[in-house]
C-alpha cells in the first residue's frame, strides 16, 4: 500500500506529463500534469496526441538538434509543439516490462523562439540603423543597415564605443543632455551630424532608449537611427528658397499678408507697414484682421464666396486709394490660412475714368457726326427732290432734242449727287457699327436678272460688252438682298467707270471651300486701266483713289470699294483683288451661302408701273403733309396724272385734325414738320382714328433707322426723297386702283 502511494506521488512529481504503458502499449497510468498542460482541451487529449504522433511520426527541428512533434488541434484551431521521451522499466521480480512516456508541451517556448527569430530578421532587414550596447555603451550588436551607412564592418563596431562616429559638430552639452536622459530611464530623441569611415559627414535622426531587465534595472541601450542627409539638403534648399522668396516678397511694390482661421496675421511684407499698419513694433505682435480693418472690408474678406473685391479707403497717412484685394485660401491637412494680395489700382481707375470720359466724348462726337451727316443728307435731299422730280416730269413731256439732253444731264447730275450722299451715309453707319444684316429668302436668279438689265444698258452706252455667267440657283437663298445688290452695284459701277473698251464679266457660282461650307463666289472682271502693283493695298481705303495720269479724269468720292469691303466683312465673307496695270482688274469675293430648300421660288413683281394708265373719272382726295412749297408742287404734279386732288397742310397738329375729319385715299406724310414731327402725327392718327387711314411716309430722312421707325409708329409705306417717279407710282397705285 505504501509502495503504491509512493509510486503515485513520484509520478505526480514529474514536472510535465507522464504516462506508463504496459507491454500491450496500453496506458495504464497518467499523472495530473498530463491533462493540465493542455488547458481547456478535453481530458483525454494527451492520450490522443501521443497516439496520433506515434502513428504519424511527424517530427520537426526547432532548437539545436532537438526533435519535437507538431500537432494541430481542430478543437481550438491551434498548433501544439511537444517534446516526447520514452524510458523502459523492467520489473524482474514479476518479469514484466513497462514504458514510461513523458510529454512536455513546449508550445509557448517555441512561440517565444519564433517571435525572437522574426524580431531578429526584422532588425536585420530594417531600412534604418539599429545598434545595441551594454551599460557602458560598448556595442553588442549592429544590423546590416548600420554597417552600410557608416562604412564599418560588424567586427569593427562590436566591442567598440559608438564615439568612433563622432564628427565634432555635436556639442558636449548635447551629449551630456543625452546621457542624463537615458540614464534616468527615459528615451532621448534628436539629431546628429556623424562621420562615416571614409570621412564623409551625414545627418542622422536618432532615438536612444534604455534596455531594462525584469528588476527594472538598466542593462544597456538601443539606438534606432535614420539617415536624413538627403532630407536635410532638401530642407536647406527649401529654407534658402523660402528666405529668398520672402526677401523678394518683402520688397514687392504691393501689399501681401497671410492670416490663419482665427484672423491672426502670420506674415506681412514691407508695404503692409507703409500702407496698412505703420507701427513696426506693434505689428510684430499678435495683429488680427478683426482689429485693423473696417467692417466693410472684413465683410468681403471673410466672405467665402468672394475671391476678389475692390476697396476705396484712406490710408493711415491720409491718402485716398483705390485697391483691388485678391484672396486665396490655403487649406490642407496641416494648414488653414488665407493669403491676400492688395494692388493699388488708383492710377488704373483714373485711366479707366479718363478712357470712359473719352469714350463718352467720342460717342457724343460720333453721334453728332451721324446727326450732322443725316441732317446734311436731309437738307440736300429736299431741294434735290424738286430738281430731280420736276426734271423727270419734264423729260416725259419735252419733245425738243437739245432741251431733252439738258434735262437728262440735270437728272444724271442729281442722281450722281444722291449716290454720293448715299455712300457717305452708308460709310457713316458702317464705321459706327450701326449697320446690321436683314436676312431674307430671295430668288437669286431674279436679283441677278435685274442687275444684268440695269448694267447692260449702262455698258451699252460706253460700247462695252457685259456678260453674266451664273449657275442656275434652283432654290431660294438666305441673304441680305439689299446689301448684296449694293455690293454688286458698286463693283460693276466701278468696273464700267474704269473701262474704256473691252468687256465686263460678272461670274456667280456655288463654291465649297476648305471648311466644307458653301459660299457664294462672286467674280467681277474688267479689261479697264488696272491698278499699279504698289497701289493695290490702298484700293479699299476710304476717300482714296489711285493717283496717276490715266485716272485723273475719273471722278468720285473714293468710298465705293471701301463700302463693299465693310459690307462683305459684315456678312461674314472675304474679298480680294488682282490687277495688272493697263490690262484690267478682278475682284473675287466669298459670302456664306445658305439655301432655303423648303421655300418655293416666287416670282417677284418687278415690272415697271405703267404710268400711262387711264385717269380716274372721279376726282379723289389725298392729304399731303409737307411744309416745303417746291415739294408740295412736285407731289401735286405727280398726283395730277391720277386725277387726284390734294389737301395740303404744313404743320403736324393740323395734319392730325385734317386726317380725322376727312376721308382720304391715303396720306402722304413728311417727317420734319412744325409743332409735331411725322412720327408723332402717325402715332396720334392711329390712336384716334375710327377708320384706318393709309399713311405713306415721304421724307428726306433716308437712313435705315428712319425707315424702321416709320413702320414702328404705324405707317404703311415709305418713300425717300428725292422721289423716284417709278417707285412713287408703284406704291400709290396699290391704293387707287
Amino acid at each position: 500500500m505504501i509502495e503504491r502511494e509512493l509510486y503515485k506521488e513520484v509520478l505526480n512529481k514529474i514536472p510535465y506529463g507522464a504516462a506508463i504503458r504496459n507491454e500491450k502499449g496500453e496506458i495504464i497510468k497518467k499523472n495530473r500534469i498530463f491533462f493540465k498542460q493542455f488547458g481547456s482541451l478535453k481530458k483525454d487529449i494527451a492520450t490522443e496526441i501521443i497516439n496520433i504522433i506515434k502513428n504519424n511520426n511527424k517530427k520537426i527541428d526547432i532548437f539545436d538538434n532537438e526533435e519535437y512533434y507538431e500537432y494541430y488541434s481542430e478543437e481550438d484551431n491551434k498548433y501544439y509543439y511537444l517534446k516526447i521521451e520514452n524510458r523502459e522499466i523492467i520489473l524482474k521480480k514479476y518479469n514484466k516490462k513497462y514504458t514510461l512516456e513523458t510529454i512536455e508541451n513546449v508550445t509557448e517556448k517555441v512561440d517565444k523562439v519564433e517571435r525572437l527569430r522574426k524580431f531578429k530578421e526584422i532588425v536585420k532587414q530594417a531600412p534604418i540603423s539599429i545598434a545595441l550596447t551594454d551599460i557602458n555603451a560598448t556595442v553588442q550588436y549592429v544590423n546590416p543597415k548600420f554597417c552600410n551607412l557608416t562604412g564599418y564592418t560588424k567586427e569593427e563596431l562590436i566591442g567598440n564605443n559608438p564615439s568612433v562616429l563622432k564628427s565634432g559638430h555635436t556639442t558636449q552639452k548635447e551629449y551630456e543632455m543625452l546621457w542624463k536622459t537615458i540614464l534616468n530611464g527615459y528615451t532621448w530623441k534628436g539629431e546628429f551630424q556623424n562621420k562615416k569611415k571614409n570621412g564623409n559627414l551625414f545627418m542622422e535622426k536618432a532615438i536612444i532608449s534604455p534596455l531594462k531587465n525584469n528588476n527594472n534595472e538598466i542593462i544597456g541601450f538601443m539606438g534606432v537611427k535614420e539617415d536624413i542627409t538627403a532630407r536635410k539638403k532638401i530642407e536647406f534648399e527649401l529654407l534658402r528658397s523660402e528666405n529668398k522668396f520672402k526677401a523678394i516678397i518683402k520688397e514687392v511694390p504691393f501689399i501681401i499678408f497671410r492670416y490663419d482661421k482665427n484672423g491672426k496675421i502670420l506674415f506681412k511684407n514691407n508695404q503692409f507697414y507703409d500702407r496698412i499698419y505703420s507701427n513696426f513694433e506693434e505689428s510684430n505682435l499678435n495683429l488680427n484682421i478683426n482689429n485693423i480693418f473696417e467692417p466693410y472690408i472684413l465683410n468681403d474678406l471673410l466672405d467665402s464666396y468672394t475671391d476678389e473685391f475692390e476697396v476705396k479707403r484712406i490710408t493711415h497717412k491720409g491718402i485716398e486709394v483705390c485697391e483691388k484685394w485678391i484672396k486665396r485660401k490655403i487649406i490642407n491637412d496641416y494648414i488653414n490660412e488665407t493669403q491676400v494680395i492688395i494692388l493699388d489700382i488708383s492710377r488704373d481707375k483714373k485711366i479707366e475714368e479718363f478712357l470712359y470720359l473719352a469714350k463718352k466724348k467720342a460717342e457724343a462726337a460720333d453721334k453728332a457726326k451721324s446727326a450732322f451727316i443725316a441732317n446734311i443728307s436731309h437738307e440736300i435731299r429736299t431741294p434735290l427732290n424738286g430738281i430731280i422730280g420736276f426734271a423727270s416730269i419734264l423729260v416725259d413731256e419735252e419733245k425738243e432734242k437739245e432741251k431733252l439732253e439738258m434735262l437728262n444731264l440735270i437728272l444724271n447730275s442729281g442722281e450722281n449727287l444722291i449716290m454720293i450722299i448715299n455712300n457717305i451715309l452708308d460709310m457713316s453707319k458702317l464705321e459706327a457699327g450701326k449697320e446690321t444684316l436683314k436676312l431674307k429668302s430671295i430668288d437669286l436668279n431674279k436679283l441677278l436678272e435685274n442687275v444684268y438689265m440695269l448694267f447692260s444698258k449702262i455698258a451699252d452706252e460706253k460700247k462695252l460688252k457685259f456678260k453674266l455667267d451664273s449657275v442656275n440657283f434652283t432654290n431660294n437663298i438666305f441673304i441680305d438682298n439689299i446689301k448684296l445688290t449694293q455690293i454688286l452695284n458698286n463693283l460693276l459701277s466701278n468696273a464700267i467707270k474704269f473701262t474704256e473698251k473691252g468687256e465686263i464679266v460678272l461670274k456667280i457660282s456655288d463654291k465649297v471651300r476648305g471648311n466644307n461650307k458653301h459660299y457664294l463666289e462672286i467674280i467681277v472682271k474688267d479689261t479697264g486701266i488696272g491698278i499699279p502693283k504698289e497701289s493695290i493695298k490702298d484700293v479699299f481705303e476710304s476717300f482714296k483713289q489711285i493717283e496717276n495720269t490715266l485716272t485723273k479724269e475719273y471722278k468720285g468720292t473714293g468710298l465705293g470699294l471701301s463700302i463693299v469691303e465693310k459690307m462683305v466683312e459684315l456678312m461674314g465673307g472675304e474679298i480680294k483683288v488682282e490687277s495688272e496695270f493697263g490690262k484690267g482688274t478682278t475682284f473675287t469675293l466669298y459670302l456664306p451661302l445658305k439655301y432655303s430648300e423648303d421655300i418655293k421660288l416666287t416670282k417677284n413683281n418687278t415690272e415697271k408701273i405703267n404710268i400711262g394708265i387711264e385717269k380716274s373719272i372721279e376726282k379723289r382726295k389725298v392729304l399731303l403733309v409737307e411744309d416745303n412749297v417746291i415739294n408740295q408742287k412736285l407731289v401735286q404734279t405727280l398726283l395730277d396724272r391720277y386725277n387726284l386732288e390734294c389737301d395740303i397742310v404744313e404743320s403736324g397738329k393740323k395734319a392730325v385734325e385734317k386726317a380725322l375729319e376727312g376721308e382720304y385715299i391715303f396720306i402722304l406724310l413728311d417727317i420734319q414738320l412744325l409743332e409735331l414731327d411725322g412720327y408723332c402725327v402717325a402715332k396720334q392718327i392711329r390712336e384716334k382714328e375710327k377708320k384706318r387711314n393709309t399713311i405713306i411716309a415721304i421724307t428726306a430722312y433716308a437712313m435705315k433707322e428712319n425707315r424702321d421707325k416709320c413702320f414702328e409708329v404705324g405707317m404703311d409705306e415709305y418713300i425717300s426723297k428725292p422721289v423716284d417717279k417709278e417707285e412713287f407710282y408703284k406704291i400709290i397705285s396699290k391704293y387707287i386702283q
